[in-house]
Order: structure tokens, then sequence, then C-alpha cells
């Protein structure tokens, strides 16, 4: 919602300098004035795809809440007792360590909401889940890359 704010007031910026100052700098004319006017535009823009990604690049770094919350849910539903992730855990399910890499994050929804469902004769049991727990464990799964 921000990122669309800012976006959206930088674009009414740039169009309201360009069309409608009627005094000053933007309405002198020449060709420098038009080469002025159409860098201060394309710095506008630049501005606007640069910062939304700088943002993707510190929430990447950071945690959410909903991985955090399912990886909490991890430990609290005893997960490690038959999985590994790094270096905890127990080798008898499927080592989990890069499991985002290889799954979506849909498809992890589906397996912990009713493993069998999605392989017949699944040595996983099914969980007694919340919607919301199942898809905090499988944000945090799908972020284990």
């Amino acid at each position: 919602m921000v990122e669309a704010v800012r976006d959206h007031w930088l674009i009414t910026l740039a169009v309201v300098l360009v069309v409608g100052s009627p005094h000053g700098f933007w309405r002198r004319g020449g060709e420098t004035h038009v080469m002025k006017r159409a860098s201060f535009i394309v710095l506008l823009l630049m501005a606007a795809a640069v910062v939304p990604a700088q943002q993707r690049h510190v929430e990447a770094l950071e945690p959410s809440a909903l991985v955090s919350r399912g990886q909490r849910l991890f430990k609290i539903q005893g997960c490690y007792g038959c999985h590994i992730v790094g270096k905890f855990g127990t080798p008898i399910g499927p080592d989990l360590s890069n499991v985002g890499g290889r799954l979506s994050r849909s498809y992890l929804e589906r397996w912990i909401s009713d493993p069998e469902s999605q392989r017949p004769h699944a040595h996983m049991p099914k969980l007694e889940l919340e919607a919301e727990d199942v898809t905090a464990l499988a944000a945090y799964l799908s972020s284990l890359r």
C-alpha cells in the first residue's frame, strides 16, 4: 500500500511539474528546458523503481512474522523429531533444509494439511492444525533454501 501511494505521488508530481506549472522553469522555451524536463521525469521514474527494489531486498533479509511463527510451530509441534533442518533434528523423514527450493508453498500447505491426500501411504501423520498454523509452517518451510 505504501509503495502504491509513493509511486502515485511521484508520477503525479512529475505530471504537475511538466504540464500544470503556469510559471517559472517549466514554461520557459528552448531545447535546454525540454531536456531538463525529460531528465527530471526520468529521474523520478528511476526513483520510483529503485526504492521498492531496495525495500524488497531488506524484507528478504529480515524474516517475516509469518515465517518466524512457522519456525516456532516447527519446534512446538515436534517436527525435529522426524526431520532435519540444518544441523538439528532426526533423520527419520526427509531433510527439510532446502525444501523451499524444491517445493512450492501451496504444495507444502496441502502436504501439511493432509499428507496422505498428496501421497497415499505417506508415513507423516496428519497434524491437527488450524489453517493459520498450516500457512505459517508452509511459509517457514518455503523460506528454507
